[in-house]
């Protein structure tokens, strides 16, 4: 898997924090909501796991954590 950027792991972490609520994540992180889905979907298109789906985000949390 290609490895995540800090910033990425960071949004990737608060937003299953937030129940997997863009709104709440970017309200947490002082960032828009553009900006979070920008950075899902830049990490969808480096990784090949779509964040926003919940088996995908649980794959990618086991990968943050290492």
């Amino acid at each position: 898997m290609t490895k995540l950027s800090q910033s990425e792991k960071t949004i990737i972490k608060e937003y299953a924090d937030s129940n997997m609520n863009i709104a709440e994540t970017a309200r947490n992180l002082h960032h828009s909501r553009e900006l979070i889905n920008e950075t899902m979907s830049t990490i969808e298109m480096r990784t090949g796991m779509d964040p926003k789906k919940f088996y995908d985000l649980a794959e990618l949390i086991k990968e943050v954590d290492k």
